[in-house]
């Protein structure tokens, strides 16, 4: 049997299948034959893209036969304009400071202070210089004033906008359930729903993993939820005994009361979860949810009370509605099980059989966040973070660093260096760097590449 990995891109101009090359080509150990290709690639089949190939790597001694899907987007965003990103920043900036994550509240505060700062000097050269440069208002001054202040306004715009458009758009059409961006959520979620029901219905795969980049973490956790809701029921009806099911919330009191480090508490729920997707596997039972893993690479999730709710109580309440399902799941009120009875044939008597709820998504898949941290401003990734806080404490949060090789960098070695380790260190989980030539500084992403590919589990 052969399993399958899916690539969730992030916000951005990506032509498809760029990505997952990139994301393939870092994760396959080099072939041992010279000039053997990591990987082949075949047509996709439907007609959902015909513009996206499959990349197969063939079974090995350590790997069974892996099928690498790309799930892309981006062309449903293409029409995002600048004044709803302006609109979605003026309503985040409007939030009571109590509610903005610590990781944007030097941002925050920092946007608030320039605005005063822009408003307050406005006011003062207007009360100062305002009546007094009256008589300068000749026609011909205002011409040539006009004319270069517009045209700076209009080169300033510009390049504003661009930048705009091309990135926040992306995560204002999708983040944000305006009615206009209704359809575009809808068209998202139901494509990338069809691509996992149609892995799961295939017969072809023993196990998914689902790996979501930036915005296409949020898109991932969606689709998992959804999904979920239609491919956790049991496809037999027999008796089956289900003690990890059964057990699942002792063991996760146990766990939590334990005494000993938080990586050995994350291994334990971890494997509870592994042991609780067989058992749903099982003869008997056989639900069709084939998904083990699910991983978030320098997400934006880690602000979801900030991004997904409009304040931190309507986050909240949503967890505990079940809407925004939790690793591990919440226990409030009911378990994370019911019973339904079902027939298991004509005549026959009907048999008990133990479902997890619709907010019980991470009783049996296991997810991991890699990300890396933000400090001093300017260094890390400050869209991504962990994960943890916001979606429950079986996240595996995983930091990683993000180190340059020695070189002499030149006259703007450290302008290049601020830019490697801080706002370009969002695309590199996976991307690999071939030198440039002797003497020149590159990233060294080793260790997101090492936890990527521990998390993948292949």
């Amino acid at each position: 049997m052969k399993q399958a990995v899916v690539l969730i891109h992030g916000i951005g101009r990506q032509r498809p299948m760029k990505t997952i090359r990139g994301f393939v080509d870092a994760v396959l150990p080099k072939p041992k034959k010279p000039n053997y290709p990591k990987f082949m690639n075949r047509p996709l089949g439907g007609e959902e893209s015909y513009e996206l190939r499959v990349l197969r790597a063939l079974q090995t001694s350590s790997r069974p036969t892996t099928d690498f899907y790309e799930f892309y987007w981006a062309h449903h965003l293409k029409e995002s304009k600048t004044k709803q990103v302006f609109w979605w920043l003026l309503s985040l900036l409007w939030r009571r400071p109590g509610s903005v994550p610590a990781q944007l509240r030097p941002v925050y505060c920092l946007l608030w202070a320039v605005g005063g700062i822009l408003m307050v000097a406005g006011g003062y050269a207007f009360i100062v210089w305002g009546p007094a440069s009256l008589r300068f208002l000749t026609p011909a001054n205002i011409y040539k004033w006009f004319g270069a202040t517009t045209a700076g306004a209009v080169l300033v715009a510009s390049a504003v906008a661009t930048w705009a458009v091309r990135f926040l758009a992306y995560a204002e059409r999708y983040l944000v359930p305006r009615p206009e961006n209704i359809a575009t959520r809808n068209t998202i979620r139901a494509e990338g729903i069809a691509l996992l029901r149609r892995l799961h219905e295939s017969g072809n795969y023993w196990r998914i993993v689902l790996v979501g980049h930036s915005l296409g973490s949020v898109i991932g956790y969606d689709l998992l939820r959804f999904a979920w809701n239609d491919l956790r029921r049991p496809l037999d009806a027999e008796r089956v005994k289900m003690p990890e099911l059964k057990s699942f919330e002792q063991d996760m009191r146990r766990i939590f009361a334990a005494q000993g480090t938080e990586g050995g508490r994350i291994e334990a729920i971890q494997d509870k979860q592994q042991r609780v997707w067989s058992e749903l596997r099982q003869p008997g039972y056989n639900a069709p949810w084939l998904v083990t893993d699910f991983i978030t690479l320098g997400s934006p999730l880690t602000y979801g009370s900030f991004l997904m709710a409009d304040s931190v109580e309507e986050f909240e309440a949503r967890r505990r509605e079940r809407e925004f399902p939790l690793c591990p799941p919440r226990r409030d009120h009911e378990d994370v099980y019911y019973t339904q009875r079902a027939r298991t044939g004509p005549g026959q008597a009907p048999v008990s059989q133990n479902i997890l709820n619709s907010g019980a998504l991470f009783a049996c898949t296991r997810w991991t966040n890699i990300y890396f941290p933000y400090r001093w401003g300017v260094l890390g990734d400050i869209i991504g973070g962990p994960v943890c806080p916001a979606f429950g404490e079986g996240v595996r949060d995983v930091p990683v660093h993000l180190s340059l090789r020695p070189g002499s960098g030149g006259a703007w070695g450290w302008l290049k260096r601020i830019w490697a380790r801080g706002p370009a260190a969002h695309t590199r989980y996976w991307k690999k760097f071939a030198s440039k030539g002797a003497g020149r500084e590159r990233p060294d992403t080793r260790d997101a590449l090492q936890a990527l590919m521990s998390a993948l589990r292949m």
